[in-house]
């Protein structure tokens, strides 16, 4: 059996076209009337043909699997990433907060003292 190689998606989108279109003119001759000598060969071909085909469905499922895993792999960093960054800026930015209300002398809320206080846990 021969092993095509394309380097093009559409050189091979063109040869399962061709594929098919042989399996189904396969197909149709069997309908005639043959010897059962040539009646076998020729089904055997077909299936020859219908194997290839189903292995060339099933290598594009395949890379498409692949694909959709490496989107999820790089949204599951993603997800990771903003958990951290997050968080951090908030803290960044409630410390800020904070402390310009201790600068400028004026009361600053319940939460920024809670803030603080958990912060910069005094012993």
């Amino acid at each position: 059996m021969r092993t095509y190689i394309f380097e093009q998606k559409g050189d091979q989108m063109e040869f399962k076209k061709t594929l098919a279109d042989k399996i189904e003119s396969g197909l149709y001759s069997l309908g005639d009337d043959l010897p059962p000598e040539d009646y076998e060969r020729k089904a055997e071909g077909v299936a020859k043909l219908i194997d290839r085909y189903i292995q060339m469905e099933g290598s594009s499922q395949e890379k498409k699997k692949g694909k959709n895993e490496k989107i999820l792999e790089i949204f599951k960093i993603g997800v990771t990433v903003a958990g951290i960054v997050i968080p951090s800026v908030i803290t960044v930015w409630g410390v800020k907060t904070s402390l310009i209300f201790e600068e400028q002398g004026t009361i600053s809320t319940t939460v920024g003292r809670g803030f603080m206080n958990r912060l910069l846990k005094r012993s």
